[in-house]
C-alpha cells in the first residue's frame, strides 16, 4: 500500500531531505503543509499541486487526498515547527466538514532509543503529556506496550518506572506512581522500579544489588525529566525515533535539533507500523 508523509512545517529549505526519504523507498509521497500566521500551503511534492488554504483544512485535504488514493498516511512534525504549533494544528482541532477525531485516547510521546550493538528501547513520555498523575501514566505505559507489540511481537515486555528513590518512599510521588504502576501491569509485563542509572547501566544495577536487565520500556517521572533525558541521550550520539501514541494514524515527533539520521529513523519506525494501524482503524 502506497504511503504518504505529511509533514506540518514553516521552512521550505529542506527539499533535500524529502527527497532522500522518497528514494529510500520510506514514502511514496511527501505532502508538506506550510503554515503562517494566516495560511497554508499544502504541496504535493511529485505532483507539484499546490492548495492555499487554512493549516486544518490543509491537514484533512491532505488526509482526504491520501485516504482516496488507498495509502497509508504518517504524520510529521517539521524541522522548523515548534511542537505546541503542530499540536494546537494536527491534534486539536476541527476540520472542513465538522469536528474529526484524529486519536481515540490519550495521545503520549515515546521515543525509541537505538545504540549499535543494542537492543532499541522506548522511554514515555518526553514531549506531550506534561506531570501525568499515576492513572495517565498508565495509560502512557499501555500505549508503550502497544507500540512495543507493533513493532517487536506480543512479547512481555521489560519495564522500568524511573524514580530518584531507590526503593519505595512514600513521600516521593514518583515512587507512589511508580507502585501503582507495578500492582496494575506485573500480571503482563516484568515491571519493576529502578533509578536512571540502575535501568540503564547493568554495572550500576549490580553494585546497588539489583539484577542488571535491558529494559524494553521505560518511564520517566514526567515531561521534563524525559525530555533532558531525551535531548541528552540525542547530543550523546543515539539515534532517536519519536512518535506519538494513541492516535489513529502513525505520527512522527523529533526535535528540531535531531540528525537526520534519527528523524529517518522515526519515518522507518512509522511506516512499519502502518499496516498495525490502518487494521485497528477497519475494526472501529
Amino acid at each position: 500500500m502506497p504511503v504518504n508523509l505529511i509533514i506540518i512545517d514553516n521552512s521550505e529549505s529542506h527539499q533535500d531531505f524529502i527527497d532522500s526519504v522518497i528514494s529510500a523507498g520510506l514514502a511514496d509521497a511527501a505532502i508538506q503543509i506550510m503554515i503562517g500566521a494566516d495560511s497554508a500551503r499544502l504541496a504535493d511534492m511529485p505532483k507539484n499541486e499546490f492548495m492555499r488554504d487554512g493549516a486544518v483544512t490543509a491537514a484533512f485535504a491532505a488526509i482526504d487526498s491520501a485516504r482516496a488514493a488507498g495509502g497509508d498516511i504518517i504524520f510529521m512534525k517539521g524541522f522548523q515547527t515548534q511542537t505546541n504549533v503542530f499540536a494546537r494544528i494536527l491534534l486539536n482541532h476541527a476540520g472542513p466538514d465538522g469536528a474529526r477525531d484524529i486519536g481515540g485516547t490519550l495521545l503520549s510521546h515515546c521515543i525509541i532509543v537505538q545504540e549499535q550493538g543494542q537492543k532499541p528501547f522506548i522511554i514515555t513520555d518526553p514531549g506531550m503529556v506534561t506531570y501525568p498523575d499515576k492513572d495517565q501514566k498508565l495509560i502512557l505505559a499501555r500505549n508503550a506496550m502497544q507500540l512495543y507489540a507493533d513493532l517487536f511481537g506480543p512479547r512481555r515486555p521489560v519495564i522500568s518506572v524511573i524514580s530518584a528513590a531507590g526503593g519505595y518512599n512514600k513521600n516521593i510521588k514518583s515512587s507512589v506512581d511508580a507502585r501503582f504502576l507495578i500492582d496494575n501491569l506485573q500480571d503482563v509485563a516484568d515491571i519493576r522500579l529502578d533509578q536512571i542509572d540502575t535501568a540503564l547501566f547493568p554495572d550500576a544495577a549490580r553494585k546497588k544489588g539489583l539484577a542488571p536487565r535491558q529494559p524494553d520500556i521505560v518511564i520517566v517521572p514526567d515531561f521534563e525529566s524525559g525530555n533532558i533525558a531525551y535531548k541528552l541521550l540525542a547530543h550523546a550520539g543515539r539515534l532517536i525515533a519519536g512518535l506519538i501514541i494513541g492516535a489513529q494514524y502513525p505520527i512522527i515527533l523529533n526535535s528540531r535539533a535531531d540528525s537526520d539520521e534519527s528523524k529517518m529513523s522515526a519515518i522507518k519506525y512509522a511506516k512499519a507500523l502502518a499496516p498495525a494501524y490502518s487494521q485497528r482503524r477497519a475494526k472501529k
